[in-house]
């Protein structure tokens, strides 16, 4: 069994993008050399329409990473193949359908190394799908049309997922009719079983100005 990511570029419009420096360093390469570190040895970046292939590419030039202007999680399909994960000149990803696959959100650059490992694990033990999950702190209400707060749903329930999503290779073939990181929502939304770990806090989406001042002080903090 080996074990291969695709992190996700460009699947959101926003002021900030994954390209924006933390510590001067653009966030997509704090994802990737974090994948890197967490001993995941084949990385693709797959980048949407919210992102520019040559600056992404220009982004990754020093990393061992396939870059492709593709948002079809289909790419990452497994194939009937006995070698190991390695990318193909077409950039797809040639995967044997027991293979660990991750998608990754790139615009999560803290996600730490025990993360990781926690979703691959829990595929290895046996399930097809796995996200990370954090219990939600904040009262959520209900609010109507005309602005007016109704019911309060109860939140021991509720969870918020990050990324990484890990994967059994063959269930990436099915057709689900959703982007890369959609795919585990869109699965369960068909009654399929999604499997949970828990989170980490430092997994958080870089998408404010606020959270990007949180991850600049991560940063500092972890390199001191």
């Amino acid at each position: 069994m080996t074990v291969a990511a695709v992190v996700v570029v460009g699947s959101r419009a926003g002021a900030l993008d994954e390209l924006t420096p933390i510590a001067g360093v653009p966030m997509l390469v704090h994802t990737v050399r974090g994948l890197f570190a967490a001993g995941i040895p084949t990385v693709q970046v797959m980048v949407g329409v919210h992102a520019a292939l040559d600056a992404v590419e220009l982004a990754c030039v020093d990393l061992r990473v396939d870059v492709r202007a593709s948002n079809d999680p289909r790419r990452v399909g497994a194939r009937p193949d006995q070698r190991s994960a390695r990318t193909d000149g077409d950039g797809s990803l040639t995967i044997r359908p027991d293979d660990v696959v991750l998608v990754h959100d790139a615009a999560r650059p803290l996600a730490p190394s025990s993360l990781v490992g926690a979703v691959i694990e829990a595929v290895v033990s046996g399930h097809d799908v796995v996200v990370p999950v954090l219990p939600l702190v904040d009262t959520v209400k209900v609010v109507d049309d005309d602005g007016l707060i109704g019911a309060t749903p109860d939140r021991a329930g509720l969870r918020v997922i990050q990324a990484p999503h890990a994967y059994r290779a063959r269930v990436l073939t099915e057709p689900l009719g959703a982007d890369a990181l959609e795919l585990a929502a869109a699965r369960a939304a068909a009654g399929r079983p999604v499997h949970t770990v828990a989170g980490e806090p430092l997994a958080f989406a870089v998408t404010t100005a606020w959270e990007l001042q949180l991850a600049e002080a991560a940063v500092e903090e972890r390199g001191a």
